[in-house]
């Protein structure tokens, strides 16, 4: 049976608590399969963490080159330069 190759997924999110312990819990879940391995954004030690949109796009942008895919997850809602972080990518 050929090995399939891990895929690695940075998720770059707005909250520092309750995004990453939610995609924390999912994390565990699809890594036990071996096929994707995930990193998440911030670090919940990380005090100085980007959570607007345009911020997170391009903390996105900065790690590109480092993981296969990259999600950026934040709430729209409240933020007036959602369309702006869409048009740098």
């Amino acid at each position: 049976m050929p090995r399939i190759p891990i895929t690695s997924i940075y998720i770059v999110c707005e909250g520092k608590n309750t995004e990453p312990i939610y995609l924390e819990r999912i994390k565990e879940e699809v890594e036990d399969e071996n096929y994707l391995a995930i990193t998440i954004y911030p670090d919940r030690s990380d005090e100085n963490h980007k959570s607007d949109p345009i911020g997170l796009i391009n903390e996105a942008i900065e790690n590109k080159s480092s993981y296969d895919e990259i999600w950026v997850v934040y709430d729209k809602d409240g933020y007036t330069k959602h369309k702006e972080a869409f048009r740098i990518t």
